[in-house]
Formats: structure tokens, sequence, C-alpha cells
């Protein structure tokens, strides 16, 4: 029976023995022998099979062990990974405030990065699907995957890097943007029902509305006029010549501005749809307008 207790304890001691060495050695590759691998120059194909060395460099902060390379593209764990300019999983991120869009930031490791899955089956962009499903008539979205690799290893929160505290401002800036409670679609109600809710709209020369939303499709009616101009957020400004008579048939979505830029006041009559016919999207309709509309794009930085 002693020979039998002695032969396991030396079992066990060489098991030890035997999970330490690997331990070191498992280390020793996590912190020197991954970044001596001499990646790809510069991967960038779909097709292009990359290691972990291809993806990845060492990060400048003591508390994150490693980042992805930015501007790679290609193909690891059999799914396509593309790697923006800031060094984040996914498209290019736009820089700058987008009012009206509603941008998701994500930030954490592995399992945001969507370790394994393509692009579209990663945590935050099944977020922003569900979010699209169930709320179609809502803001535009725009994810972005604020992988921040070395998680796990830090001894606390760990700081927010440059590139990430980067498109943090840029997110506080487009909250203060869309901070402004949105008013009513035009000066007051004249009519209401089941079917329709007919509105007065009616601005000064150099007067401005409230910011709103469309909701609804609606008619404009042109009763006074030359010209009534729209800021809409995150695509441009719009000018439409008009004259009394002038008639606008306009889908729902957007959120905009009413200005009028001219010496002369502007009045109309708008007309919301309360009911519409289901699995039918509406297209823009004019008539008797003296000139076509013309619309100055938002450009983006």
């Amino acid at each position: 029976m002693g020979s039998n207790i002695l032969l396991a304890l030396a079992a066990t001691l060489a098991t030890l023995t035997a999970l330490e060495a690997a331990l070191r050695v498992v280390d020793a590759v996590s912190q020197h022998t991954l970044f001596d691998m001499p990646p790809i120059r510069s991967p960038n194909s779909s097709t292009q099979v990359l290691t972990l060395a291809d993806l990845v460099q060492v990060n400048s902060d003591p508390d994150l062990l490693y980042e992805l390379r930015p501007g790679v593209r290609g193909r690891f764990i059999n799914v396509e990974v593309v790697i923006n300019e800031l060094g984040f999983r996914g498209p290019p991120a736009r820089p700058g405030p987008h009012p009206g869009v509603m941008r998701i930031l994500g930030l954490g490791d592995s399992i945001m990065f969507g370790w394994g899955v393509n692009e579209e089956e990663t945590l935050l962009e099944r977020v922003a699907a569900r979010f699209r499903k169930e709320y179609p008539a809502g803001p535009p979205i725009e994810a972005v995957n604020l992988w921040c690799a070395g998680l796990q290893h830090a001894p606390r929160i760990v700081p927010i890097d440059e590139r990430s505290a980067r498109l943090l401002s840029t997110l506080r800036e487009e909250e203060r943007a869309m901070s402004e409670p949105l008013g009513d679609v035009a000066t007051r109600v004249l009519f209401e029902n089941a079917w329709v809710k007919v509105w007065e709209m009616t601005l000064a020369p150099g007067e401005t509305s409230a910011l709103h939303r469309h909701d609804r499709p609606y008619l404009m009616c042109v009763l006074e006029g030359t010209r009534i101009d729209a800021t809409i957020v995150d695509k441009g400004d719009l000018q439409i010549p008009v004259q009394p008579g002038s008639v606008l048939f306009v889908p729902p979505g957007d959120t905009e501005r009413a200005i009028n830029r001219t010496d002369v006041p502007f009045r109309e009559i708008l007309i919301e749809l309360k009911t519409t016919r289901p699995g039918v999207t509406p297209e823009v309709a004019v008539a008797n307008l003296p000139g076509p509309p013309t619309m100055t794009r938002t450009t983006r930085a």
C-alpha cells in the first residue's frame, strides 16, 4: 500500500511540474513569441488567410497586451475579417457628429470582437439588426465595434485608448446635437379625424420652424411664397421653388427644419395621412412647381 501512495505522490508531482512548464511556455508565447512572428506585408484581400500575428500588434498601453492592426483584411478562423483605419473591426468609422443617427458603441474583448463569426453575426451587429427590425421607423443605426484587447489582463478598469476616446468624444457631440426636443410639424392644427390631420404652416421672411420629424406621409399645399427650404438631418439642404397652388406629396421618415430664406411670407396647408396601404412604399410626387427642387448633400470628413 505504501508503494501505491508513493507512486500516486510521484505522479501528482510530475503532473504539477508539467503544468507549470506548460504555463511558462504559454506565458512566454503570449508575451513575446507572438510578436516575433513576421506578419504578412499589408494583408488586404478577402481571400488572404491571416494568422494572429497578421491581425494584432503590441499595444503601447502597459495594461493592454495587444491591439488590432489598422487596415487589415483577410480570413481569420475561416471568416472574413476587416479592420478599419482606426484599428477596430468593421467598416470605416465616420468622424464627426451625425445628428439624427443613433450610434451604438461597443467596448469589450473577444466576444465583442466576434471571435470566429462573420461581421453580421457579431454581438453589436445583431443588436443593431434587432433594433432596425423592431423599430423600422426609427433613426438610422451605426454600430462601432470598439474592441479593446487585453481587458482580461488588466488589474483595474483600463483607460480607453486614444482611438476609442475620439469616437466617444464625437458621440457626446452627437448627443448634444440631438438633445434639442422635437417640435410640431407645422404652426397649428386646423382639423383632425381618424384619417387625416390638417396643419397650417406660416413662416415670415427669415423665419425657421422647430426641428421636427415626419412620421406620416403628407401633402403640402402652398398658399403663399416663392421658395421653401428644409435642412434635413443627415441628408443635406433642400431648396424647393414654389408658387400658390404648388402641391407636394412627401413620404415619412425625415427629421428636418423648414426655413423661409426669401423676403416674402410663406404659408401652406400640410395634410398628414393617418392611414396608408400596407406593403406600399410611397414616393415623392410634385405638381405645379415653377422649377425643380435642388439638394445640397451633407459632406462627411
